[in-house]
């Protein structure tokens, strides 16, 4: 049981927090990735998902899923109302000095 209270405590720091979320001088909510891995096979880690993209939107912040790793994760993503993406879907990762060249071309930059 000492589980099951760890948990609990958990969830009740999270809640307490909500309201702080209101007030918060953020632009950007990020997806945890251990979310986005079981967006197509969970339906309830698809439910806590869109739950986060509403409620980000609804405060006028910018919703980002992480560990996109698919398309059909990126689709189901877009429809629950993420903005962004990003990971190994979009581009592996790579030095700096070549990112102007990625980002030159256009045709890798798709939205979600």
């Amino acid at each position: 049981m000492p589980e099951l209270e760890e948990l609990a405590e958990r969830i009740r720091s999270a809640l307490a927090s909500l309201p702080a979320l209101a007030s918060a001088p953020i632009g950007v909510v990020k997806l945890h990735g251990s979310l986005t891995e079981q967006i197509i096979t969970s339906p309830r880690q698809a439910a806590v998902a869109r739950a986060i993209a509403t409620l980000a939107d609804d405060l006028g912040i910018v919703a980002v899923a992480k560990a996109v790793e698919s398309a059909p994760q990126a689709a189901m993503l877009y429809e629950l109302g993420y903005q962004q993406g990003m990971a190994f879907h979009y581009a592996v990762p790579q030095p700096a000095r070549a990112i102007p060249l990625f980002l030159a071309n256009e045709a890798l930059l798709t939205p979600l």
